[in-house]
Formats: C-alpha cells, structure tokens, sequence
C-alpha cells in the first residue's frame, strides 16, 4: 500500500521510512483480509449445513460429499416427492380395491331397516305415554279404595243384627274390635260372593268370615241380648239417662259404668290420651251416678 505526500507529512515521515510503513501497512492488510475471508467461508459453511440438516430431516434424503447445496436441494425434495407420490398411489389402489370387494353394503342395509323398524315400534307403544302415566298414578288411589269397599262389603255382609236391648255403642265398640282383630291376623278376599278369610301366616288356611263372626265370644254374647259384666253376666234392663248419649243397665255397677263410658267414648275417636277424654268422662260418670 503506497502513502501519498499528503499522509506521509501528515504522519511525520520521511522518504526513508515511508516505504517501511507502506509495506508493514500492505502486509497487514493482506493477513486481515485473508482473515475475514476464512471466517465468511465458515460461517457461510456453517449455515449449508444446517440447512442440509433441515432438508435431510425433512426428506430422509442425504447430502452428497462435495454436492452444491442448490443442486442437493433439488434432488432431496424430487426423490422425497417421488416417494410420496408413490405412497399416495399405492393407498389410492388399496382404497379402490377395498371398495369394489366390500360385500357388507346388503348386511349394513338389513341392519339399518331393522332399527328402524324398532325405532318406530317405540315411538308407536309410547305415543300415548302421557295418558299410560296419569292412569299408572291413579293406580294406587283407586286400589287402596277397591280394598277398602272391599272389607267394608265382606264385613257388612256378615254383620249381625244387634238386640234391640244391646247397647248401641258397646256392639259397635265389639264390633270394631272384632274386624280389627281379623285384619291383623288375615286378608279378606271375595269368592264366589263369599267373604273369606285367608291367613297372613300361611296362604293355604282360609277361613269363612262368617265362620269366625260366630267363633267370636263377644259378639256372641251380645246376640244373646247380655251385657258384659266381668266374668258374670246378667240380664239387665237398658233406660236413657238424661245427658247420656247411650242407654245405661239399671243398676249397673262402677265397672260396667267404667267400660260403657270407656268404649263410648272410644267409638267417637276420643283415647284416653285426649285432652277431652277426662272432662267427658267425669260428665257421663256424674251423670250416671245422679240418674233422675
């Protein structure tokens, strides 16, 4: 590199370092040039590999030794079409074949007609769910009611005509006890319009309802026109009591009067845990006790 007069005066040089310093400076700027070059060349190798790198993962397809990258990335990407290609018609020729040999097709058609057919038997049965519904709820109404008429009718038909002498309250009062006391222990069914008892324990032991009416020892008893005494019975004579809703025996002692009241009161739903069952027994008492 040669100084020109300007930069060697202005350097402070003479005409015999000047060429010196011009050749140091040549020299110098020879080896960087070289330098930078080198480096371009490195990083610019650098950057086709991984380039190459990319194209290889990409394709599957290598690089040459020496091969431009420009003509490297045209072979890698023609074979890897190429085979793609080659792929895709191969899948295409398999899906064909496939087609045309599928013999499923009358199968599958049979299949779908019997779902439908199915399906419009359901819709058909519950077309008129809302109506099968509000009867099912009226079920159980009406088949507590049915069983109720039911014992009301089996009991009526074998309910006896009470002596005009009985006390109206007590032979309800025994009466009641005695449905109570058959229902606890049998189901009452209807057969061939004869009430019938059938036992709870054992389906197999039925009993007519009339026969266990007359196997009854207080209703018997009533029939005979006798009020209970204890374990003594005596015929008595039945007057109206002034304040009393039921006619009382003459003479009746404290233990009849006890156990008319009582079952009086207990045909009209007041137990003795009622708060009216005290005041109403201390009046029908008092007016027993003080008959006119």
């Amino acid at each position: 590199m040669e100084l020109t007069a300007e930069q060697i005066t202005e350097l402070g040089l003479t005409e015999e370092n000047s060429s010196k310093v011009s050749s140091f400076l040549a020299d110098q700027i020879a080896t960087t040039k070289q330098s930078f070059e080198g480096l371009a060349n490195e990083n610019a190798e650098k950057i086709l590999t991984g380039a190459s790198k990319k194209i290889f993962d990409d394709t599957g397809v290598e690089r040459s030794k020496g091969e431009k990258v420009g003509d490297y990335l045209t072979r890698a990407w023609s074979e890897f079409n190429t085979s793609k290609l080659s792929e895709i018609d191969k899948a295409k020729l398999d899906y064909e074949t496939k087609i045309k040999g599928f013999k499923g097709n009358e199968d599958l058609v049979s299949k779908i007609t019997n779902l439908e057919t199915e399906k419009d038997t359901l819709l058909k049965k519950y077309a008129n769910f809302d109506e099968l519904k509000a009867k099912a709820e009226q079920f159980d109404p009406l088949s507590e009611k049915y069983e109720s008429t039911k014992k009301q009718v089996a009991f009526n038909s074998v309910k006896p005509n009470f002596p005009k002498e009985v006390n109206e309250y007590e032979a309800k009062a025994k009466w009641n006890e005695f449905q109570s006391e058959v229902l606890d222990k049998y189901t009452i069914e209807i057969v061939d319009n004869e009430p019938i008892a059938i036992s709870k324990e054992n389906i197999h032991s039925t009993k007519k309802l009339s026969d266990l009416l007359k196997a009854n020892e207080s209703i018997s008893k009533l029939m005979e026109g006798r009020q209970q005494g204890g374990t003594n019975s005596q015929q008595a004579k039945l007057s109206d009591i002034e304040g009393v809703p039921f006619k009382v025996p003459e003479g009746v002692d404290a233990e009849i009067r006890t156990k008319l009241i009582k079952e009086y009161l207990t045909s009209q739903g007041i137990g003795s845990t009622s708060g009216e069952y005290p005041k109403l027994f201390a009046k029908y008492n008092t007016a027993i006790l003080n008959k006119k």
